[in-house]
């Protein structure tokens, strides 16, 4: 089992200030600086969250471990949320190798919003103390 605390929640923290930020996903969409990210693309932002972080399940069981803290529950819930409604779009649209219409769509700047709430929250509450400490890495659970 994952450790929620110390191991789930600072990478979901990580994507989320990742996003928020953008430049470095920009580097690595449009000009392929893999440097400090290895997030390619929109597919590959999604699979190392859902798939490598396993946030569907594992969302379920932060309702537990944050039992003390239903804010940071409730903020994850919305980011995951957000990413979720995007990809819906991404692939109905057929545009996920298409950066410029992905971060360019209202979608994404609903996903931003959602992500900078939760890093706000996160430095606030001391999830993550310092704005650089928690870039993501893949960490995968299965």
């Amino acid at each position: 089992m994952i450790d929620l605390r110390g191991v789930w929640l600072p990478q979901i923290i990580g994507y989320a200030e990742l996003i928020a930020d953008e430049s470095v996903l920009r580097a690595s969409w449009f000009e392929h600086d893999r440097s400090r990210t290895s997030v390619t693309d929109f597919d590959e932002l999604y699979e190392q969250i859902f798939g490598g972080l396993d946030v569907e399940d594992q969302l379920g069981l932060a309702v537990d471990e944050f039992h003390d803290d239903p804010e940071i529950v409730r903020l994850v819930s919305g980011f995951i949320d957000a990413l979720r409604k995007l990809d819906q779009i991404v692939v109905k649209s057929g545009i996920n190798h298409q950066p410029e219409r992905i971060l360019a769509s209202a979608e994404w700047f609903a996903v931003r919003e959602r992500a900078n709430e939760l890093d706000v929250y996160a430095v606030r509450r001391k999830y993550r103390s310092d704005l650089t400490d928690n870039k993501p890495t893949v960490v995968s659970i299965r």
